[in-house]
C-alpha cells in the first residue's frame, strides 16, 4: 500500500522540472559533474566549459587568462576549506578561491600523449589532512601538497593500461576507498598500505562488474559500491584486520546486477540511484526498485536517459547531470495532498465535479455537488451517488445541494429547490414540512444562510419572507422579527456558527454588519460594522478565533480583518491585493496555524508573524480553484476542501515546512551601463568603487534557491533609505548615485516560514567629480572664506565708521532733542505731494488727536490776528527763492486758550526751482512772552514803589536795587558788593542778619523790626521782610535769590 500511495502522489504532483542547457546559457550539453558550494551556488562541469548558477543566471567560469573557456571539465570538487578544485583533461588542475576569485594552478597542461593518459585527474578527495589533497589519475593515486605544490604517488594500479582510470575516491575512518576501472581498492592513510576491496565474491562474469565508479556508506560498517554493472554491499567493519590478512576477502553481497550505477545517495530506508536508465529509488530490505518518472513525465524530452551525476539539496530536491541534455532540477515532493476527482474515484463516481459542501457523517464523507449528493470513502476511493438530475425541468437540469446539515440519522439539504430531509438509513428524501399552517412558504424556493444548533433548531433566511427558526424535531416554524425589522432579507447573508465564547449565539451578517443573535434573549447585537460607503456587495466568507485571541474575518472584496475577540476592535488588516484571491473556510490546526482555501490554491497563515504560504498544483493540488463554504475539519484533524474538480484532503502536519528554504543571500552580479566593471562573474562582490560619471548600476542577488523563486520576496535598503520589497525579480537598478559612500543591504523572506535571512551587504563608493571633490571644495571654501574675511574686515571697518557716525548722530540727535525739549521746541515737516503738514505739537502740546493735517486745517487753528500774517509769510516762502521761513504766531489749544510759537523752516528738496519738501522747527514762546510781560510790569512796580527793595543772590551779593533805595542811600545802580551796602547798620548786625538768611530754606520768610540810619543821619523805624526764592533749575531745593523789602513805618 505504501508504494501505491507513493506512486499516486508522484503522479499527481505537478512541481515543475527545470532544465539548464545551452538554451538556458549552459556552456555545453554534456554535464560530467555537479556540486553545490558552501555559498549555495551550483557548479556545472561540462565538456565545453565550466558554469556557475545562482538560481537565476548561468555564468561562465573563465579561469585565468580565459584558459577554461570551451575546456573539457572532468571533475569539480569543494574541499573542507571551501576551495573549488577544477580538473580539465587538457588544461590541468586548478584551485579556485570563491571569496577572492583567485585561481592557482597545481597541475600544468599535459605536453604529451603519455601525460594525457596517465596524469589526467579524474577524482579529487580531501580527507582533512593539512595541506593535502588526494588526486585520482589514470594509473595511480597521488598526494598533492597544497603548500609546496609537490605531487607524490601513494598507490599505483596493478596491471594498469592506457584505458585505466581512478574514477572515485571515498574516505572513511582513516581509509581511502578507490574506485577504478580495474576494480575497487582500499588505501590506509596512516601506513600507506593498500589492498583489493573485494566487492565481488566470485570472479567477474562481465568486465564492467569491476568498473567501480561510486561509493556510499550504509552505516559505519557497511559500504555500498556502485559499478558499471551492478550495486554491491561490502562489510568494512574489519578493514584493519584484513590488511593483516590480505588473502582473506571482504564480505560482500550483490543487490542489483543490471544497472550502471553512477551515483548513490543514501536515505533513511532507501537508496537513490543515478543510473544509465534514469533515477531509481531502491528499497534494499524489500529488494524493491522503483523508477522515478518525474523527469520522464516532464515537459522535456531526453536524447539519452543516462544520469551520470546526481546531487541532492537539504530539501531532497535533485540536480541531475545528463550526457546530451544538460542538467535538470527535479523538485522534491514536499507536500502530501490527496485529491478525489472523477478520474480517480471508483463506484458510482461524483454526481458532479463542482463541490458545494462537504461533511463527515457516519465515518463517510458526504459531498453536496452541483447536481446531487455523493457518499465517499476516502480510504477506498469508493463512491455512491444520490439524486443526480433530481427534480429537473426545462429551465434547470441540475439539483444543486449547497449545504449539508447532519442531525441524528438524517441529513438536511439546502438545495436549489428548497429544504429537504434525507434519511441516511432508508436513503429516502422528502421535502421539509411544517406543522404551522400558512408558514410553509419559508421552506419553499430559495432558502439560504442556514445554521443548525446541536439542539436541532435550524435558523435560516428566506429572501421574501425574512428570517425564521425551524425545529427539526417538532417541524415547527417561528418567524423571527425582533431586532431584524430594519434588515432586508434579500441583502442578508444569513446565520452562521457562533463564536467559541458564546455557543448559543449564532452570528448573522447583512450589508457590512456582523451581528450576534442570542437565541435565549432574542437580542440582536452588533459586534462589527464595516466603515464602507457601499456594503451591499460585501459578504463575509469565513471567520475563526485563533490562538492569540484574534477574530479573523474574511471578506470577499476587502481581504482579512483581524479583531480582538473580546473588544472587537480592529487589530490587523490584510488587503485582498496582498493575496490576490478570495479566502474561504478557515481552520486552525493542532499548533494554531490557520488554513484556508481560495481561487489560487490553499493558504497557510502563521498568526504570529502573519506570513502566508501558498500551495498550488505545483505542490500536489489537482486544481487551484476551490469553492466557498465547502471546507470541513475531520475528526482526525485532517482538512477537506471542495473545489471545481472534486475535493482535496490533507493533514496539516504533513504539509507544514520542516525547515526553512532559504539560508543566505548573495550579491551575485554588479554591472554598469556606462562601462564594464573589472569584476569576474564568479567573484564574491563585497565592495565596488564607481567613478563620478558612472550610470546605470545594476545589482543582482540571489537567495540560492532553485525552486519557489517566484514566491521569494527580497527586501533591499540603500544606507539609511527606505526599505523596498520586491517579488519576482532579483535585481535592482540605480540610475545614478551621488558621490559618497553607500551600503546596500539585501535580505530574502523565506516563502515557507516567513523568516528573513541574514542580509548580504555591498559597499558602494562613488568618487567625486574633480571639481566637486572634498579637496576642491576645501580649496573653494578657503578662497571664499578668504574673500569673505577680507570683505567682512572691510565691512566691519566701514560699519565701525558708520556706527561711530551713527553714534555721533544719535548723540547729536539726543542733544538736539534735549535742547529742543529744554527750549520747548520741536520739528515740523511739509511735503507738496501729500499737501499735508506734519505738526507733532498738535498732539504733544495742544491736545489734538492727529499730528498730520492739511495746511488749510492748520490755518483755522491760528489766531485770527496772526492768520493773515502766517499766510503771507508762507506764500512768500513758497513762491520765491527765499528758501527760509520765519513766523511768530498764536495757535489755539483744544480747550480754547492760545499759545505763542516761533517757527523756522527751510526747503530740503527742490524740483525745478519749486520747493518739494520743507522741514523746520518750532519753539513754544508763550512762557517767555508771559515772563517778559510780567517782568515789565513787576519791573515798573519794583522801580516806583516807596519801599526800599533789593535782591541778593545765594552768595549774598547784591543783584538789584530799586530807585527809592538808591535815592535815599546814595547807592549806585551797579553796586555788587554787600560790604558797601550797610544801610546804616553795624557790622555785627549785618553779620547776624546774614546768618539768619543762610538758615532760610526755599520759600521761607523772615520778618523783623529794625532802626535804619539814612545818610542824612535820620533814624527810621522799619520792618524788614525777607523771602528765600528757590532755584527752579535745580531739584535739590537750592536757593537762588533773597528778596528783601524794607518798609519805613516811622511816618505812619
Amino acid at each position: 500500500m505504501f508504494f501505491i500511495v507513493l506512486i499516486y502522489i508522484s503522479y499527481n504532483v505537478q512541481a515543475k522540472v527545470e532544465r539548464l542547457s545551452p538554451n538556458e546559457g549552459l556552456a555545453q550539453s554534456y554535464v560530467s559533474n555537479l556540486i553545490v558550494d558552501k555559498k549555495g551556488y551550483l557548479w556545472i562541469a561540462t565538456q565545453g566549459g565550466l558554469n556557475k548558477y545562482d538560481g537565476y543566471q548561468v555564468e561562465a567560469v573563465l579561469g585565468p587568462d580565459n584558459v577554461l573557456v570551451d575546456a573539457i571539465i572532468d571533475v569539480i570538487y569543494q574541499d573542507s576549506q571551501g576551495y573549488i578544485w577544477i580538473s580539465s583533461l587538457l588544461k590541468g588542475v586548478f584551485r579556485y578561491n570563491p571569496d577572492t576569485a583567485e585561481f592557482r594552478q597545481f597541475v600544468k597542461s599535459p605536453t604529451s600523449e603519455s601525460e594525457i593518459i596517465y596524469h589526467a585527474v579524474y577524482s579529487v578527495l580531501d580527507t582533512g589532512l593539512k595541506n593535502t589533497i588526494w588526486l585520482g589519475r589514470g594509473e595511480d593515486l597521488v598526494k598533492l601538497n597544497t603548500h609546496t605544490g609537490k605531487i607524490q604517488t601513494v598507490f599505483k594500479l596493478p596491471n594498469a593500461t592506457k584505458k585505466s582510470t581512478v574514477r572515485q575516491l571515498f574516505y572513511h575512518r582513516g581509509y581511502i576507498y578507490i574506485g577504478t576501472s580495474e576494480g575497487a581498492y582500499v588505501y590506509e592513510v596512516a601506513s600507506g598500505r593498500s589492498r583489493l576491496l573485494n566487492h565481488l565474491q566470485k570472479k567477474a562474469t562481465h568486465v564492467y562488474q569491476n568498473n567501480v565508479k561510486s561509493f556510499a556508506l550504509k552505516d559505519d560498517n557497511t559500504l555500498w559500491v556502485g559499478a558499471v554493472k551492478g550495486l554491491y554491499q561490502v562489510d568494512i567493519s574489519n578493514t584493519k584486520a584484513l590488511f593483516e590478512e590480505t588473502e582473506v576477502s571482504f564480505k560482500s553481497k550483490p543487490y542489483i546486477t543490471d544497472l550502471n550505477i553512477w551515483k548513490i545517495i543514501v536515505k533513511q530506508n532507501k537508496l537513490k540511484l543515478a543510473t544509465d536508465k534514469g533515477v531509481f529509488e531502491y528499497y534494499p530490505e524489500e529488494n524493491h526498485l522503483i523508477k522515478n518518472n518525474r523527469l520522464d513525465k516532464s515537459q522535456y524530452t531526453q536524447s539519452d536517459v543516462s544520469i551520470i551525476d546526481m546531487i541532492e539539496d537539504q530539501h531532497g530536491s535533485m540536480w541531475l547531470a545528463t550526457k546530451t541534455d544538460g542538467a535538470f532540477f527535479v523538485p522534491n515532493i514536499d507536500y502530501f495532498f490527496f485529491n478525489y476527482h472523477p478520474e480517480n474515484v471508483i463506484g458510482d463516481g461524483l454526481t458532479h465535479q463542482h463541490i458545494w459542501d462537504v461533511i463527515e457523517f457516519d465515518n463517510k464523507l458526504w459531498l453536496g455537488t452541483a447536481n446531487g449528493l455523493t457518499q465517499l470513502d476516502i480510504k477506498s476511493y469508493h463512491t455512491k451517488a444520490f439524486f443526480k438530475d433530481y427534480i429537473v425541468d426545462e429551465y434547470n437540469r441540475n439539483f444543486s445541494i449547497f449545504k449539508l446539515i447532519p442531525y441524528k440519522s438524517d441529513l438536511w439539504l439546502q438545495t436549489s429547490r428548497g429544504l429537504f430531509k434525507f434519511d441516511t438509513v432508508s436513503k429516502k428524501i422528502t421535502r421539509a414540512k411544517t406543522t404551522n399552517k400558512g408558514l410553509e412558504k419559508y421552506l419553499v424556493g430559495r432558502v439560504y444562510g442556514i445554521y443548525a444548533s446541536p439542539e436541532g433548531d435550524l435558523y435560516g433566511v428566506h429572501p421574501e419572507h425574512g428570517m425564521f427558526k425551524y425545529d427539526l424535531d417538532s417541524l415547527a416554524i417561528t418567524a423571527i422579527h425582533n431586532g431584524f425589522e430594519s434588515i432586508d432579507p434579500f441583502l442578508a447573508l444569513g446565520f452562521s456558527k457562533p463564536l467559541p465564547d458564546m455557543p448559543h449565539s449564532p452570528l448573522f451578517y447583512a450589508s457590512g454588519t456582523l451581528y450576534r443573535y442570542d437565541i435565549n434573549t432574542k437580542n440582536l447585537e452588533i459586534i462589527y460594522q464595516l466603515h464602507q460607503k457601499y456594503t451591499a456587495d460585501i459578504s463575509i466568507n469565513s471567520y475563526l478565533v485563533d490562538k492569540n485571541g484574534i477574530l479573523w474575518l474574511s471578506f470577499n472584496t476587502l481581504g482579512l480583518i483581524g479583531l480582538d475577540a473580546k473588544t472587537f476592535k480592529e487589530v490587523h488588516r490584510i488587503d485582498r491585493k496582498f493575496i490576490g484571491s478570495l479566502l474561504y473556510d478557515m481552520f486552525v490546526d493542532d499548533i494554531g496555524t490557520i488554513w484556508m482555501s481560495s481561487h489560487k490554491g490553499i493558504w497557510r497563515l502563521n498568526p504570529d508573524n502573519l506570513h502566508f504560504q501558498q500551495y498550488t498544483v505545483e505542490d500536489g493540488l489537482e486544481v487551484n480553484e476551490f469553492n466557498s463554504n465547502t471546507g470541513t475539519k475531520l475528526k482526525d484533524g485532517r482538512i477537506v476542501y471542495g473545489s471545481v474538480k472534486g475535493i482535496t484532503v490533507f493533514s496539516p502536519s504533513d504539509n507544514r515546512p520542516k525547515k526553512s528554504l532559504l539560508e543566505q543571500v548573495n550579491i551575485t552580479s554588479v554591472q554598469l551601463m556606462s562601462r564594464k566593471l573589472d569584476i569576474p562573474a564568479t567573484a564574491q562582490v563585497n565592495e565596488i568603487s564607481l567613478k563620478h560619471d558612472d550610470i546605470g548600476l545594476d545589482i543582482a542577488f540571489s537567495a540560492m534557491a532553485f525552486k519557489y523563486q517566484d514566491r521569494i520576496k527580497f527586501e533591499y535598503q540603500l544606507s539609511d533609505g527606505k526599505k523596498i520589497t520586491t517579488r519576482n525579480t532579483n535585481r535592482v537598478m540605480f540610475p545614478k548615485l551621488n558621490a559618497g559612500n553607500y551600503r546596500l543591504s539585501v535580505r530574502a523572506k523565506d516563502p515557507l516560514t516567513g523568516v528573513y535571512t541574514k542580509p548580504a551587504t555591498l559597499k558602494i563608493k562613488v568618487a567625486y567629480a574633480p571639481w566637486r571633490s572634498p579637496y576642491a571644495l576645501i580649496t573653494y571654501a578657503f578662497f571664499i572664506i578668504s574673500v569673505m574675511y577680507l570683505w567682512l574686515s572691510r565691512r566691519n571697518k566701514m560699519q565701525r565708521k558708520l556706527l561711530d557716525a551713527h553714534k555721533e548722530t544719535q548723540q547729536s540727535e539726543a542733544r538736539l532733542k534735549l535742547a529742543l525739549q529744554a527750549s520747548r521746541s520741536g520739528v515740523w515737516d511739509w511735503h507738496t505731494g501729500s499737501s499735508s503738514i506734519y505738526q507733532p505739537r498738535l498732539v504733544t502740546e495742544l491736545g489734538y488727536e492727529v499730528e498730520k493735517i492739511t495746511l488749510d486745517e492748520y490755518l483755522k487753528k491760528i489766531h485770527p490776528e496772526d492768520r493773515e500774517k502766517f499766510r503771507i509769510e508762507w506764500l512768500e516762502f513758497l513762491s520765491t527763492n527765499k528758501g527760509a521761513f520765519e513766523c511768530t504766531y498764536r495757535v489755539r489749544h483744544i480747550v480754547g486758550h492760545w499759545r505763542w510759537y516761533k517757527d523756522l523752516g527751510k526747503v530740503m528738496v527742490w524740483d525745478n526751482g519749486q520747493p518739494i519738501n520743507v522741514s523746520g522747527t518750532y519753539t513754544n514762546i508763550t512762557r517767555e512772552l508771559v515772563f517778559e510781560e510780567s517782568a515789565r510790569l513787576f519791573g515798573a512796580a519794583f522801580e516806583h514803589t516807596r519801599d526800599w527793595v533789593f535782591i541778593l543772590d545765594k552768595n549774598f551779593r547784591v543783584r538789584a536795587t530799586n530807585q527809592a533805595l538808591r535815592d535815599d542811600f546814595n547807592i549806585s545802580k551797579n553796586i555788587v558788593s554787600s560790604r558797601k551796602f550797610h544801610l546804616g547798620l553795624s557790622k555785627d548786625t549785618r553779620l547776624n542778619y546774614l546768618r539768619i538768611l543762610s538758615k532760610l530754606k526755599p520759600t521761607e520768610h523772615f520778618q523783623c523790626d529794625e532802626i535804619i540810619i539814612t545818610p542824612d543821619k535820620v533814624h527810621h523805624q522799619v520792618i524788614i521782610k525777607v523771602t528765600a526764592i528757590a532755584d527752579e533749575t535745580n531739584s535739590n531745593d537750592a536757593i537762588e535769590n533773597y528778596i528783601v523789602v524794607v518798609t519805613d513805618i516811622s511816618k505812619l
